[in-house]
């Protein structure tokens, strides 16, 4: 009976070998998917296509933009099924840090039937010359004159502009199932988080220069521009953090720039080594700023308005030749018409002495009873034992109580404005607002 048992137990033992040795069937590995496969750059994010679309075909109703049914969802929709691209999912774009130029950029789209894709491209080839190339054994589509290159799998498509494709594809080809990178996964995490209709994660040299480690951003919109709520996470403690009911300089109907902040800037105060105070006392070497005696001076307030025309009265030194040819100086007056400027600054009993400083540096000089800041106009000065104003008009501008940490300023006549919400630890909340009414008719009559 044992040698049976004994026999048995070796012919299982030789035929589970045999099966581990020579499977009877090869189990097909399970290729990466669409996440896995994402290349990683300076600028990364996603959307969906047709939730932005929708958005901005709102945006082109409201300044009833003739062509804005071209960009309605539905058309996105119809076309996306005609050629095998599942415009429901998520499209994925990266790009480097260049954002005045943008020179290598990418967008990725998941493909429900990749055979539909190749009609595309004798579409293109119709409208510009495409060069078929192979790439990391990839078959490519290069669009010489755009720099532009298409390619896709049998469930993902890359269009790709710029000189780092054999990296991409490379990316792309390499990837592991069940393997997305962290920085895909906390921004996918993140996007889950805020159901915006696009968001963003920016890592690059230039926001660690001023100790941000990355900057989360997510698009929404009102019915007149775009609205970007952004999150800086910082690799150390913040230098300042942001308080409530402050002062503010109410905006009047020609302003062009105004600034109404409230901080709490103790921590500013004794780190003489953080990115923020290094950029600040670099910004002030150029002209021999005071940065530090500033900061031991300000109380953390600052209120500025910029915009408007005021005439003021300036006296000048006009020679005159008398009867007899001899030349005389006679001192003049003439109306002068400016931009209104004020300027408020809560300020501690080291305010005197930092002004006296200003004056011995010729930052701040004095003429009659008015003030010059470097080539500014003539300003008035009100002091008080916590605050400083200079101003233009000749009447005193009153500070009003604000809750809002807000820059407002223009470009092109766009007034842009800037939100500092909420502080955290290492963590600064904000948004920027961008109203687009000039920007798209400058556009549409180019």
């Amino acid at each position: 009976m044992l040698r049976k048992l004994l026999l048995i137990f070796l012919l299982a033992l030789g035929f589970g070998a045999f099966l581990f040795f020579y499977p009877w069937k090869e189990v097909p590995s399970e290729p990466p998917t669409l996440k896995n496969r994402l290349p990683v750059s300076a600028i990364i994010g996603e959307t969906n296509l047709l939730e932005l679309s929708d958005q901005i075909s709102k945006l082109l109703y409201y300044y009833k933009i003739p062509f804005r049914d071209f960009v309605d969802p539905n058309i996105i929709l119809s076309q996306g099924k005609k050629y095998g691209l599942d415009v429901q999912s998520p499209l994925y774009f990266f790009a480097d840090d260049s954002l005045t130029t943008i020179k290598n950029w990418g967008g990725m789209i998941k493909v429900q039937d990749s055979s539909k894709i190749f009609p595309v491209i004798d579409i293109l080839r119709k409208r510009t010359k495409i060069i078929d190339t192979l790439i990391d054994q990839q078959t490519v589509y290069f669009a010489e004159k755009f720099n532009v290159f298409l390619t896709y799998g049998s469930d993902w498509l890359l269009l790709y502009q710029g000189d780092s494709i054999h990296t991409v594809l490379h990316s792309i080809h390499n990837a592991t199932l069940n393997r997305t990178h962290p920085r895909w996964k906390n921004l996918l995490y993140q996007s889950k988080k805020n159901a915006q209709v696009l968001n963003a994660e920016i890592q690059t040299d230039k926001l660690s220069d001023f100790g941000v480690r990355s900057a989360l951003i997510a698009l929404s919109n009102d019915s007149t521009g775009l609205v970007f709520n952004a999150r800086l996470n910082h690799y150390d403690t913040l230098a300042f953090q942001i308080k409530k009911d402050g002062a503010a300089l109410s905006s009047q109907e020609f302003t062009r720039q105004m600034a109404q902040l409230n901080f709490d800037i103790g921590r500013l105060r004794k780190n003489e080594k953080h990115p923020y105070r290094i950029f600040m006392s670099k910004l002030g070497e150029k002209i021999n700023f005071p940065t530090n005696e500033l900061l031991n001076a300000w109380d953390g307030q600052l209120a500025f308005r910029r915009g408007g025309i005021e005439y003021i009265r300036e006296q000048y030194i006009e020679s005159v030749l008398d009867d007899d040819f001899n030349v005389t100086e006679v001192a003049k007056t003439k109306t002068v018409k400016i931009s209104g400027f004020a300027l408020y600054i809560s300020s501690n009993h080291l305010m005197r002495d930092f002004l006296t400083n200003l004056q011995e540096k010729g930052i701040l000089s004095k003429e009659n009873r008015k003030y010059r800041l470097l080539y500014s106009p003539p300003l008035n000065l009100k002091q008080t034992d916590s605050s400083v104003l200079f101003y233009t008009n000749k009447y005193a501008p009153v500070p009003e109580l604000n809750t809002q940490n807000e820059i407002m300023w223009t470009f092109n006549y766009t007034p842009v404005q800037f939100f500092l919400d909420s502080t955290g630890t290492k963590d600064l909340f904000g948004r920027i607002k961008i109203p687009l009414k000039k920007i798209i008719f400058d556009n549409l009559k180019d």
